[in-house]
């Protein structure tokens, strides 16, 4: 552990997931099989994989507010 250390905050963590997802999306949109009627949709089943590291479940992950 580094010294001084501080924790990371709340908003920092969820800055880091919108970051992540930002990405995902952008990588998904090009992706045909998450396009259905015009709209995207990613099971959250595959998005755990990309912010287990914050998220540690789905449950949690639904309460991340995305912008």
């Amino acid at each position: 552990m580094d010294y001084p250390y501080e924790p990371e905050d709340e908003n920092c963590i969820e800055r880091d997931v919108q970051e992540i997802l930002y990405d995902l999306f952008l990588e998904a949109s090009c992706d045909k099989k998450y396009i259905v009627e015009g709209n995207m949709q990613i099971p959250l089943s595959g998005i755990m994989p990309y912010v287990s590291e914050f998220c540690s479940s789905i449950d949690k992950l639904k309460f991340v507010p995305i912008y």
